[in-house]
């Protein structure tokens, strides 16, 4: 879907960047970067998959400014979910659920790096900060999204009868 590195996207700068990856099942795969700078106004890029197998072409991919008040708003949420404190998941930890979603949140402040990657259910608190994240800022609501189940049928090779 054409993203960076968060080393690249916080640049020279030092920006605190926040990317969170959602792969729903049977759903377009989404992305909502979130950059903050301590001289302008935070940039929040959205890009929304065309299907969950075919991600590019983008059906959205937008970029818009976030104020301060939802700046800290968000980081109050991170705050309370102890995201920078939170592990990663154990090599072989299962993440993704028959039917449900992939949740990865990753970061980078002050040149530190972390990444939380969960399944369904969410930790409620980090449930919380996500979502303000996708449908607060982002705008998007998963269960308005189309289902791409009826196309991953069609695609299979039809099996004749013997």
């Amino acid at each position: 879907m054409g993203e960076r590195p968060l080393s690249e996207v916080s640049g020279s700068n030092g920006a605190e960047v926040y990317r969170l990856v959602v792969l729903p099942a049977f759903r377009s795969p989404i992305i909502v970067r979130l950059e903050l700078s301590s001289t302008s106004a935070g940039e929040l890029t959205v890009k929304l998959g065309e299907t969950d197998r075919k991600p590019s072409p983008l059906l959205v991919d937008r970029r818009t400014e976030v104020s301060r008040a939802n700046e800290d708003a968000f980081l109050r949420l991170l705050s309370a979910a102890e995201f920078w404190s939170m592990p990663p998941p154990l090599p072989r930890m299962r993440v993704f659920r028959m039917g449900g979603a992939c949740w990865m949140l990753e970061a980078i402040r002050g040149g530190i790096y972390h990444a939380v990657n969960r399944g369904e259910p969410l930790s409620p608190t980090f449930r919380d900060a996500a979502d303000f994240l996708l449908g607060n800022l982002g705008n998007i609501n998963i269960d308005s999204l189309p289902r791409h189940f009826a196309e991953q049928e069609t695609s299979r090779p039809q099996r004749t009868p013997p």
